[in-house]
């Protein structure tokens, strides 16, 4: 049985939101949910770090949102064609026991099945074989894809990546759907993307990035868009 693998939070789980609510609440956080996340994503500041780390050791940040239902189901369809891995950088020391027991209590499959040595996750990919793995960092993104199939899942910190050789989900509950399409297209000549204009799902070649110069007062950004060739249909 082949071996697929996810991350949790950002993935599985919702940590982002209550993460922001927090910030927001206790320390005074003024920018937007999406402009936050994408200045934590490339904010190296050693007091960053610092605040991350704290924020990951918080163990009631993992149980302030109810997990779907339907991604709990989706795993466990799953499960009955691979064999589940969980693989985090959550702290195992602090957040072992919590980690575990929410897989667990919210019937997802496989929950011994759980890795959070520290180690870079390619090594866990490499060390429990695993066919694809499903998460939301860049960086992690960029480091697996020679590895393993890497499937992102999309967030406003990995907006930014384009042309990288993977798909990306707007919706984790899209995989079933993009793995069955991986294994009759084992060489992935046909990946599947979604027009952001119509919404319909396409072969990517059917489509072609637009950037969009948006100019404000005071900054400059690009807003990437991928849309059907010729319009849609």
């Amino acid at each position: 049985m082949d071996v697929l693998g996810f991350d949790l939070d950002g993935v599985l789980y919702d940590w982002h939101s209550p993460v922001y609510e927090y910030v927001v609440q206790y320390m005074g956080e003024t920018r937007d949910y999406d402009q936050f996340w994408i200045d934590a994503a490339t904010n190296k500041k050693a007091e960053n770090k610092m605040l991350w780390r704290n924020l990951t050791k918080d163990l009631t940040l993992y149980n302030k949102v109810q997990v779907s239902k339907h991604i709990v189901k989706m795993v466990n369809d799953l499960s009955e064609k691979y064999e589940i891995v969980y693989i985090t950088h959550r702290d195992r020391q602090w957040t072992g026991f919590t980690t575990w027991w929410w897989l667990k209590s919210n019937g997802f499959p496989n929950y011994d099945n759980l890795e959070m040595s520290g180690r870079p996750k390619a090594k866990s990919i490499e060390m429990y074989n695993c066919k694809y793995f499903v998460d939301d960092r860049d960086y992690v993104l960029e480091s697996i894809k020679d590895v393993t199939q890497a499937i992102g899942v999309r967030h406003p910190q990995n907006r930014h990546i384009r042309d990288i050789g993977i798909p990306f989900l707007d919706d984790i509950l899209d995989l079933p759907a993009l793995l069955d399409h991986f294994e009759n297209d084992p060489y992935g000549e046909e990946e599947m993307c979604k027009c952001d204009e119509c919404g319909k799902k396409m072969v990517c070649t059917d489509g072609y990035v637009v950037e969009e110069l948006i100019q404000t007062l005071d900054s400059t950004d690009v807003d990437h868009r991928f849309v059907h060739k010729g319009g849609c249909p």
